[in-house]
Order: C-alpha cells, then structure tokens, then sequence
C-alpha cells in the first residue's frame, strides 16, 4: 500500500512537472513570435525608407537604381511570427548589400550623396543609434518617477516615419501616457500607419489652425488626443467647435499652451466645458522661461498655482486674470524679437526645431 502511495505522488510530481514545463514553453513560444513579429515591423519600416532612397537615386542613375529596385523584390521577404532567426539575417543582408551599392552609387554622383533628400533617407534608414538613446532616457524617467508616472515623449515631427513606427513600437515597454507628434501635421495621413504599429495614444495638432484642419486629421484617423493652441486656432469659441467635433469620434482634447497666463486661464474655460478635455499643458518652470515666470505677468499667482499637477478652475470675472500692469509696460520697452530656432543636420541641411 506505501509502495502504491508513492508511486501515485511521483506520477502526480511527474505530471506537475510536465505541465508546468509545457506552460513555459507555450509562454516562450508566444515571447518568441511577438518578438519576432516586431522584428517585422522593424524589417518593414526600412525597407519603405530603402524604397524611397533608390526613388530618390533614380534621377541621377536610373538604370541601376532600378536594378537594385528588382534585386529587391525578388529577394524581399515578409517577416512573421513564425520565421526563424536566419530568415531576418538574410532580410538583414538584403538591406545591408543595398545600402551599400547605394553608397557606391552615390560616391560616383556628387549632385545626389549632396542631395539633402538623400541625408534624410539615409537617416530614416540606419540611425538606431538615435533611437536607442531616445528609449535609455525615457527608460531613466521611469524608473525614477515609477509605474504609474505619466510620461509624454514629443517627437516633434523630427523623425521620419520609418523610424517613428520602430521607436514608438519600442516605446510601448513604458507604458507612456502618449507620443506627441511622431511626424508632423503635413504627413497627417501617416498617423493611422503609426497607430497600426504601435499602441501607444498619439497626440498632435499644436500646428494646426482652424476646424477645419482638425476636420482632416479626425477623418484620416490614427490620432487618439488633438492639441489645438487657442492663440493659433481661433480663440476660445473655435477651440470649442474642435473640441465637440473631436467628441464624436472619441478623441481626447489638450489644449496647447507652452504661452503665458491669459492664454493658459482661456485653455481652462475651455477645458471646464469641454466633456473630453483629458490633460492641460503649461509652461512654469520650462527652460526658456529666461527673465520672467508665466504667473509674474499677473496679480493673483494664487489662482493659477497648480498642486500635485491640478489646478482650480479659474473663479474671478472673465478669464480669471489680474494683469500685472507694471511688468507688462516695462517688458514692452524691449521690442519682441522671437525668431524660430535654425537647427541642422550633420550635413548642414535644416532641420524640424
């Protein structure tokens, strides 16, 4: 009877063991095809931004941009869940012979290796570089602030599209609040194919200045919380007819304000009336803040102190605000003078500040 006993406990040991062993490998299987998956997505991004480098080689070698073009695609292959680790190696020659039979191309046409449409492609193609920095920073913030930090990344519609899929693919592991303008306004129909690619709530809209701009972004689809900037997008009054449009399709609204108090009290009328305001922007402590803090250019600081990141709703008449008088009168003696930052590329090309 002991012997029986026994026998039964390792047969029932033996069979914890196996299921318990089975269960890790379905989680490893299923770690492994997401992985590889995302590798696809990656493979993919590159070989659109390879396509629109050799359609860009085509003005200055025709002949062999085309060659390339068909070598390509007869070699190209989808990367799945289900492909093995030589599969994306040799997608990743593909890529790597390429781009360097593209350089060669170039060194032979000065006119296109100086084209500054050919730097930007070269960028979308092969700066991880960048990306890696981008995602040990935002890494950084996390572990510093915690799980449940709310963290924005603005892209600022610096990064070509290629590359915004991959980094807002990766940016996924830190559960960030949204990403902010990962192409700009212009590529509106881009955001779907971003969104497609990654789920994380992307933001935009800061550069966009009438409903009917904000009609265009809402049907093209992809974007999950819009930024009109009451200075730039009409006022109050308009802000509010983007934001009820933008209500029905179930999209958040954030007003955008990196401006001063007047501005930031209007955002606030519009934000207490407004069923989908989702987060309000500020600009108190930001760097180019250089003399004077936004509350100084009023009276009553009180009213507009945020706490724990909240602020009450205004109170007073109007907008809310006692204008500093004194101070406005005396920054008027100093001209204004805000010209757009010029930033630049390795090459000299000009850059999105």
């Amino acid at each position: 009877m002991t012997i029986l006993i026994i026998i039964v406990l390792l047969v029932i040991l033996v069979a914890g063991w196996v299921m318990s062993t089975q269960r890790r490998l379905v989680v490893m299987d299923e770690n492994i095809n997401n992985a590889m998956s995302q590798i696809g997505v990656q493979l993919s991004s590159r070989f659109d931004a390879l396509t629109a480098l050799l359609d860009l080689a085509k003005g200055y070698a025709a002949h062999e941009s085309q060659t390339l073009i068909e070598t390509i695609k007869s070699r190209r292959s989808v990367i799945t869940a289900k492909s093995t680790p030589q599969d994306v190696l040799q997608q990743e020659g593909v890529i790597s012979e390429a781009l360097g039979r593209i350089s060669m191309v170039a060194e032979r046409y000065p006119e296109l290796k100086a084209d500054k449409g050919y730097a930007k492609c070269m960028d979308a193609v092969d700066s991880y570089e960048k990306i890696d920095a981008v995602l040990e920073r935002v890494a950084s913030i996390r572990e510093a602030t915690g799980k449940y930090f709310g963290i924005a990344v603005d892209f600022h519609g610096r990064v070509h599209k290629p590359m915004a899929k991959i980094l807002a693919k990766k940016l996924e592991e830190f559960d960030p609040m949204f990403i902010e303008e990962p192409v700009l306004c212009e590529q509106m129909e881009d955001f779907k194919e971003i969104a497609a690619a990654c789920n994380v709530p992307i933001a935009t809209g800061e550069r966009l200045f009438s409903r009917y701009d904000f009609k265009r972004l809402l049907q093209a689809g992809g974007v999950d919380i819009i930024q009109p900037d009451l200075s730039h997008a009409g006022g109050i009054t308009e802000v509010k007819k983007i934001a009820s449009m933008a209500e029905a399709y179930d999209v958040a609204l954030a007003p955008h304000c990196p401006l001063g108090p007047i501005a930031l009290s209007a955002c606030l009328q519009v934000d207490a009336t407004c069923y989908n305001a989702f987060i309000q922007e500020q600009s108190m402590g930001i760097h180019y803040n250089a003399y004077h803090e936004p509350l100084d250019y009023i009276l009553n600081k009180e009213d507009l102190a945020f706490h724990d990141g909240h602020v009450e709703l205004p109170k007073r008449p109007g907008l809310g605000v006692e204008v500093n008088e004194a101070l406005v009168l005396e920054e008027a003696q100093t001209p204004h003078s805000w010209k757009n930052p010029v930033w630049r590329h390795k090459d000299g090309s000009v850059a999105e500040w």
